[in-house]
């Protein structure tokens, strides 16, 4: 079979609605699926200019985008109405562009068209329900927040403006078409396959959303999604209120932001390094001590002594609120890593009270000076300090 046969073979056999038409105005071919859809014999067709066809309504920006298809436009979406033989009237939507007849070079439209009438009966049925009240089309239209209409299927019916402000859009540039044109493509099939579902058997939906913009931007969104119903009860649509999250994910950044630099700023307080010159650092330790203290003090010793190249590190638990076993493992754990690096621990502000408890536990301070006040320490370390640093 030649690729011509094959071709005219799709023609009469497609379903939808393939035409041809010439500079005249006139149909020079049209599939079988013409007549049953308006009525008329596909020679009934052929035999008048097909603008006659047209709801007056519609002619004149029918010629308009037929003379910008000669000029070398490509319609990829155009919607007139057609009269059927009976008198009633369909929608059309077109896809047409146009070529040169291979018989003798005259300019052809060819053009595909599929019947949207049911779609266009059932968005103006929902915005009529929008109409009845104006107040309430007064608040849609006038919302700051997304208000969007589509079917079961995913096909854009209805965008306020505040929606296509945030897309960045036209309404003509996203009615009819699908939600994947309006949301990145992961959460437009999380949408059909798990939101609509859910809002359909459970009454509602709501959680986090994301939008495209015409510019490629992801914007992520808060979204409710809710059924619409017919007057029989069955459900048609789902409307979706959307609301921009990008102010609150902002203000959670500044205050996420600003809790680390707080935590920052208490661990600096929690475990301060004061140095009193270049051999000698002082740790003040304050408060409570947990686990994550434990490590910070350490971690803030070992530090400091590197980046002061110190020989003598006085930790003072004048502050202390209590010492236990942990506590007590930490300052010994401390002192002997600080030793690993040469460097000499002194232990102050050493309570009688904590004398007692060191004692109880049994804890062993050898290896590590102690004083009883912050002042001798210092004088006891500026000795040592000066001896090593003379040696």
């Amino acid at each position: 079979m030649s690729t011509k046969s094959i071709y005219e073979t799709f023609f009469h056999l497609s379903q939808g609605l393939l035409a041809t038409a010439n500079l005249s105005g006139y149909f020079r071919d049209l599939n079988p699926a013409w007549s049953p859809l308006l009525g008329y014999t596909v020679e009934e067709l052929k035999a008048r200019p097909f603008i006659e066809f047209v709801h007056p309504d519609d002619q004149a920006m029918t010629h308009q985008e037929a003379a910008g298809l000669f000029q070398g436009k490509i319609t990829v979406h155009f919607e007139n109405r057609y009269r059927c033989k009976d008198g009633r009237y369909i929608w059309l939507s077109w896809i047409a562009r146009t070529g040169t007849d291979e018989a003798d070079g005259s300019p052809l439209i060819f053009a595909s068209a599929y019947d949207i009438t049911h779609h266009k009966s059932v968005q103006e049925q929902l915005l009529s329900k929008v109409q009845e009240s104006n107040r309430f089309r007064t608040l849609i239209e006038s919302t700051s927040d997304f208000v969007g209409i589509a079917d079961l299927t995913g096909i854009v019916t209805y965008i306020n403006p505040a929606g296509l402000r945030l897309l960045g859009r036209e309404l003509q540039d996203v009615m009819g078409k699908s939600l994947a044109e309006t949301h990145p493509p992961e959460h437009s099939q999380r949408m059909l396959t798990e939101h609509i579902p859910h809002a359909v058997r459970e009454g509602t939906w709501s959680g986090e959303a994301e939008l495209l913009s015409n510019s490629g931007e992801v914007i992520p969104m808060t979204q409710v999604l809710v059924p619409l119903r017919s007057p029989s009860g069955a459900i048609t649509h789902m409307a979706t209120l959307i609301r921009d999250a990008r102010p609150q994910k902002q203000l959670e950044k500044q205050l996420l932001t600003q809790t680390e630099y707080l935590r920052a700023t208490m661990q600096a307080m929690a475990t301060p390094i004061i140095p009193l010159d270049e051999r000698i650092l002082v740790m003040p330790l304050v408060g409570f001590i947990d686990t994550e203290r434990a490590s910070q003090i350490m971690n803030a010793a070992l530090e400091g002594v590197q980046s002061y190249a110190a020989q003598v590190v006085i930790m003072d638990v004048t502050g202390l609120r209590n010492v236990d076993t942990n506590i007590a493992s930490t300052l010994i754990s401390t002192a002997r890593a600080l030793r690993l690096l040469g460097t000499e621990t002194i232990l102050t502000g050493i309570r009688a009270q904590v004398a007692q408890t060191l004692v109880a536990l049994g804890i062993d301070l050898s290896g590590i000076v102690t004083y009883s006040t912050l002042k001798s320490a210092i004088a006891y370390a500026m000795r040592t300090g000066l001896s090593k640093s003379a040696s």
